[in-house]
């Protein structure tokens, strides 16, 4: 089987899958808001439910990708005792200086039961600092085992940039996601807000995180 390389990662923005065993299904919702930033007219953002398509990709702005996403998939009557991990990953972040930036990781996840599996990286919402739309994948992968990670794993996983995504699933014998989805989110003024709290100031709305 051929390994995805980092390049590949980055390149991918959905493949399919033919051994996909779920439907997956990954919904995200935004209330209505105002956002005020740099000077800038009020952003005015109404409330929003947006699914996301497997087989297309959205085009947001971050407001919309600010909260915790529902996800679920379908679970075959004989994999009720299957454990899965799931990810969602920005390899777009590799432009800013991050590498592959994790901003979701559960593993050892009982059938289709989220919220019982282990989340080693809790959900981070998309943060592109740049207008450039960055990719997030949603990958879910069927273990063949409970998925047991070292203080270090977990260390090296926590700190989220420069994931090693192919090498990763490589070690843990993960093989293809059995199922994925993505969406890609830009800089917008919930973005800037959220960088300004961090004292980053993204005022001029930069194009590219490349000089």
């Amino acid at each position: 089987m051929m390994m995805m390389t980092q390049a590949m990662l980055r390149a991918a923005v959905l493949v399919g899958c033919a051994a996909a065993a779920a439907d997956l299904r990954i919904t995200f919702a935004a209330d209505a808001g105002n956002v005020t930033v740099c000077g800038d007219p009020t952003a005015v953002f109404d409330a929003a439910t947006l699914p996301v398509v497997v087989d297309s990709v959205a085009q947001v702005g971050g407001y919309y990708t600010q909260n915790e996403p529902r996800v679920s998939w379908t679970v075959e009557d004989n994999e009720h005792d299957a454990l899965f991990t799931l990810f969602m990953l920005d390899p777009d972040a590799f432009y800013c200086g991050k590498g592959v930036k994790i901003h979701w990781s559960v593993f050892n996840i009982p059938g289709d039961d989220l919220t019982s599996g282990d989340a080693v990286n809790p959900f981070a919402h998309p943060g592109p600092p740049e207008t450039r739309y960055h990719r997030y994948l949603f990958l879910l992968h069927k273990q063949s085992a409970v998925l047991a990670l070292s203080d270090d794993e977990k260390a090296s996983l926590q700190l989220r940039t420069f994931f090693d995504y192919p090498a990763f699933c490589d070690a843990h014998s993960l093989g293809s996601p059995v199922a994925q989805a993505a969406i890609e989110a830009q800089l917008d003024a919930f973005v800037v807000q959220y960088y300004m709290e961090s004292g980053v100031d993204l005022c001029s709305y930069p194009a590219s995180c490349s000089p």
